[in-house]
């Protein structure tokens, strides 16, 4: 996925299982990533890669991100 992002958490990274969170800074690049659930603009990714390399990922606007995601955006700033 391009456009700028920034690494807030490392959940997980493992040589099976690797589990990232990235705060999505706006930009006109990254303006196009829209919340998966809702219109607004995107602000996090969610990133999961199981052991068959297969991944997940969740996009977030502020609203609807999980609580603990923005908890570890601050404790990075």
């Amino acid at each position: 996925m391009g456009g700028e992002k920034k690494l807030i958490k490392t959940i997980e990274a493992t040589r099976w299982h690797t589990t990232l969170v990235y705060w999505i800074p706006p930009s006109g690049r990254n303006n196009i990533r829209l919340c998966d659930q809702c219109d607004n603009q995107a602000e996090f990714l969610y990133y999961d890669e199981d052991h068959w390399r297969q991944y997940f990922l969740k996009l977030f606007c502020n609203e609807h991100c999980w609580t603990e995601i923005k908890q570890w955006l601050a404790e990075e700033r």
